[in-house]
């Protein structure tokens, strides 16, 4: 349910083919799946994939390992979606295998456990850092500098605006200094953390969508495809 609806739910996107990078086959996949071939659950509209390329370039925090990472989640008859697979680094190499559920416990547990804290990078420092924080900095001046009081779109931007000045200030000084709490505790560092909003703006491009497009790009959210938020 978090994938759909938590703090990350942008990145997971229909899935109608198995990307070319990802090394899995239909054999592979076919333990995990409840009533047919992959082809055939693939055109139901079974699979869902999460893919970190943008992590794959990512600078590290401390020493740290970044991973960029790829999974796949299937919808089961129960209407429950699943992680099947996860790769943890976007090269199909023999030194980057393919996790399954069926693999030894504590190996499922290590790739998923991996996949989380690099799901943890992205909106940490894309989502919260650059678009709650750092965009938003310059549409709340804009605001108290060129709207009165008085005009109605200053009365219902301006609360969402509080406190963020000084929460802007206090984390520069405190959070993302060097050697801070983001440099040494999230994978990516404070140098990540400010390079990969870049990163996402570069890949839309000016013109990309805006929200509601965007939603649009990932496949309606449907009942017929997401009877969980129906």
């Amino acid at each position: 349910m978090q994938r759909f609806a938590g703090r990350n739910k942008e990145m997971i996107r229909l899935c109608t083919k198995i990307p070319e990078k990802f090394a899995v086959t239909a054999e592979m996949l076919k333990p995990f799946l409840q009533n047919d071939t992959l082809r055939s659950e693939l055109s139901n509209k079974r699979f869902f994939v999460i893919d970190h390329s943008i992590l794959n370039k990512s600078k590290k925090g401390n020493g740290s390992v970044v991973c960029s990472p790829i999974a796949l989640f299937y919808r089961r008859n129960d209407d429950k979606i699943v992680p099947i697979a996860v790769q943890l680094f976007q090269d199909n190499a023999d030194d980057n295998p393919v996790s399954f559920p069926s693999d030894s416990k504590y190996t499922w547990i290590l790739a998923k456990m991996w996949f989380n804290n690099a799901d943890a990078c992205v909106p940490q420092s894309i989502s919260h850092l650059g678009y709650t924080h750092i965009v938003m900095k310059g549409f709340a001046v804009s605001v108290h500098r060129h709207l009165s009081q008085s005009h109605p779109m200053f009365k219902l931007i301006a609360p969402h605006f509080m406190y963020m000045m000084t929460i802007n200030e206090l984390a520069v000084g405190t959070l993302l200094k060097k050697g801070g709490f983001i440099d040494t505790v999230v994978s990516v560092g404070t140098e990540g953390a400010f390079e990969l909003p870049n990163q996402m703006e570069a890949q839309r491009g000016r013109n990309a969508p805006g929200q509601p497009q965007r939603e649009g790009c990932r496949q309606p959210r449907s009942s017929f495809l997401l009877p969980l938020l129906g």
